[in-house]
């Protein structure tokens, strides 16, 4: 009888990054009353995924993005929360001795939570959302180095009293190490 051993690889990312939130005029609203500039927003990602099967992955991750901005004592604070479920498939791949290197598309989606804080009271929206993204990575043996890029759609949204909003979705950009055993 013949048996077919399956090996499943998985790994462990940790990213820092940048976040450019979808904005319909709540920025520009926020500036022109004093408040200082709020584009980017920078936070974290932790995720954990399993190949399973040659260059096919899923992966479970959590993220987080805060922005802050400043006007005399007054603080604005947006911060970002998605927690996702994505597949990826490695559409390039080179191995060689203890190096690989892989280029992946994924596509996912989850749950997407946006608040805003002002003068401690805070406003929460939450909505099911979409990401679609692309990364690149480089190993050496368990250790790598992952740098990605992913857009997400989310309606979670927060809103001012002159009609200008922030969405939670927006363009991620990240980099950090990866762990694969």
């Amino acid at each position: 009888m013949n048996l077919m051993l399956l090996v499943l690889t998985s790994t462990i990312s940790l990213r820092g990054g940048g976040y450019l939130r979808d904005d319909s005029g709540y920025l520009e609203h926020a500036q022109t009353f004093g408040w200082d500039r709020i584009d980017a927003s920078g936070g974290a990602i932790v995720e954990a995924g399993t190949e399973i099967v040659p260059r096919l992955s899923v992966h479970l991750s959590w993220g987080g993005f805060t922005s802050h901005a400043s006007k005399r004592l007054d603080t604005l604070e947006l911060h970002s929360d998605a927690v996702l479920a994505h597949v990826r498939w490695a559409a390039w791949r080179w191995e060689r001795r203890e190096v690989m290197a892989q280029a992946q598309i994924s596509l996912g989606g989850g749950f997407y939570r946006l608040s805003e804080t002002l003068d401690e009271m805070q406003r929460a929206s939450s909505s099911p959302g979409l990401r679609a993204g692309a990364d690149v990575s480089v190993y050496w043996k368990w250790i790598g180095f992952i740098f990605g890029y992913g857009y997400h759609y989310a309606s979670a949204s927060v809103g001012d009293a002159i009609g200008g909003s922030v969405a939670a979705g927006g363009h991620e950009v990240s980099a950090g190490f990866s762990v694969r055993f």
